[in-house]
C-alpha cells in the first residue's frame, strides 16, 4: 500500500508539472508506431489561426535504430515554459535549457541515464540522417512514460539533423482566464459564454472544424488526459488489490488453524475454568480478547516490517528494474488500514473457535483429570 501510494503520488505530481497546456492533439494510437501517424505541420499552423488559441507547440517522437538498441527521441519546441515541465535530477534548469536550445546538447531521462550509464557532461550518440552524431548531455530529467528512457532535444535541432518537419502531435494554449495563454482575441461567442469551460468548448469545436477531413486526429483536454493517465495507472496496479485479498484470506486461514489447535490443547484448561464458575459468555470474552491481542500484535509488527519492505521496493527494486525515482509517501490511512485489517482478520478467524470453546462441556473436558 505504501509503495503504490508513493508511486501514484509521484505520478500525479509529475503529470501536474508535465501537462501544462490546455489541449493536446495527436494521431490515434496504432497509427505509425511510437509517435502515431505523422502530422503535417500545416495542421499545427491551421490550429494556431483558430480564434481562442493563444499558442501551439509541436512535438515529434521517433524511435532511432542504433548499435546499442532502439533509442526513443523526443523533440519539442524551444519554449521555456514547456521546459519547466521537465524536472531535473540536479543542475540549473535555465542553464540546461539554454544549452539544449542552442542545438549542440541534449537531455536524457532518468531510465535512459541508468540504462546506458550516461551522466551530465557525458555523450550520447544518435543516428541522424547525415550519419551518427554525438550530443553532449546537458542534464537528466525525471520521466515515467517508459522504462526504456528518452532523449530530448529541441525541434530546431531535430529539423537541422534529421530534416523531418512532420509532427507527432502538438499542444495548444487557450486564451482567457481558463487558458494557459493570453494576448489574443477570444473566439466568437465566447463573450456571451458562461465561464472559461464554455469558451474552451467553443474553441475545441472550431479546432475540430479546422483540423477535420485530412487525417484522424484526437483532441484531448488537460484534465481528460490526466484522468486517462491515472485510470491506466490504477488498472495496472489492480492486481495488487487481489493480492491483498489473497494475503488476508491466507492470514485468516492461518489464524483459524492456530486457534483450532489451541482449542484442542486448552480443552482441560477451559473445563477447569468452567468448573470454577466461568460462564460460556466469559469464556467467549476470554478467547476473543486473546484473539484480538494476537491480531493487534500482528498489526503493530506489520507496520515497521511493511515500511521497511516498501522502502526496499521504492529505493532498490523499482529503481533497478525501471530506473524510476519514486518519492516515498507514508499515508496514515494505509497504516491504520493494515492495523484494522490484522485485528479484524484475527477476530473473524477466532469467532468459531471461541464459540466451540464456550460450548465445551466441563464434564467432558475434565473426564481424564
Amino acid at each position: 500500500g505504501v509503495m503504490i501510494d508513493s508511486f501514484r503520488h509521484t505520478v500525479v505530481a509529475w503529470l501536474e508539472q508535465s501537462l501544462q497546456a490546455d489541449l493536446y492533439v495527436s494521431a490515434p494510437a496504432g497509427y505509425g508506431g511510437l509517435g502515431g501517424a505523422p502530422i503535417a505541420p500545416e495542421l499545427a499552423a491551421r490550429a494556431a489561426a483558430v480564434p481562442g488559441v493563444a499558442a501551439v507547440h509541436g512535438v515529434r517522437r521517433v524511435e532511432l535504430r542504433s548499435a546499442s538498441g532502439p533509442i526513443r527521441l523526443l523533440a519539442i519546441d524551444p519554449d521555456r515554459r514547456r521546459f519547466r515541465g521537465f524536472e531535473l535530477l540536479d543542475g540549473d534548469p535555465e542553464d540546461v535549457w539554454r544549452r539544449v536550445g542552442a542545438g549542440e546538447e541534449a537531455m536524457v531521462s532518468e531510465p535512459f541515464a541508468r540504462r546506458f550509464g550516461v551522466r551530465p557532461g557525458g555523450v550520447v550518440r544518435l543516428p541522424t540522417s547525415g550519419g551518427e552524431r554525438a550530443f553532449r548531455v546537458a542534464g537528466v530529467f525525471y520521466d515515467y512514460t517508459s522504462d526504456r528512457g528518452l532523449v530530448l532535444i529541441s525541434r530546431p535541432t531535430y529539423l537541422r539533423f534529421w530534416h523531418d518537419p512532420t509532427l507527432s502531435g502538438f499542444s495548444i494554449d487557450l486564451v482567457g482566464p481558463g487558458g494557459a495563454g493570453a494576448g489574443r482575441e477570444p473566439p466568437p461567442g465566447a463573450a456571451a459564454a458562461t465561464g472559461p469551460d464554455r469558451a474552451a468548448a467553443i474553441t475545441i469545436r472550431l479546432l475540430r472544424q479546422a483540423l477535420g477531413g485530412e487525417q484522424p486526429l484526437i483532441i484531448r483536454g488537460n484534465r481528460e488526459l490526466k484522468r486517462l493517465s491515472l485510470e491506466i495507472f490504477d488498472r495496472t496496479f489492480l492486481i495488487t488489490g487481489v493480492l491483498r485479498l489473497l494475503a488476508g484470506l491466507v492470514a485468516a486461514i492461518g489464524v483459524l488453524s492456530a486457534l483450532s489447535a489451541l482449542q484442542l490443547e486448552r480443552t482441560r484448561e477451559i473445563g477447569v475454568l468452567r468448573a470454577a464458575g466461568l460462564t460460556p459468555g466469559q469464556v467467549w470474552q476470554l478467547v476473543t480478547a486473546q484473539t484480538g491481542l494476537m491480531g493487534l500484535a500482528a498489526g503493530l509488527l506489520s507496520l515497521p516490517v511493511g515500511l521497511l519492505l516498501s522502502a526496499i521496493m521504492v529505493y532498490i527494486i523499482n529503481r533497478r528494474s525501471f530506473g524510476w525515482t519514486i518519492h516515498l509517501q507514508i499515508a496514515p490511512a494505509v497504516l491504520l488500514e493494515a492495523l484494522l485489517l490484522a485485528l479484524a482478520t484475527a477476530l473473524a478467524a477466532g469467532a468459531y473457535p471461541a464459540w466451540r470453546m464456550a460450548r465445551t462441556s466441563p464434564a467432558l473436558a475434565l473426564r481424564e483429570e
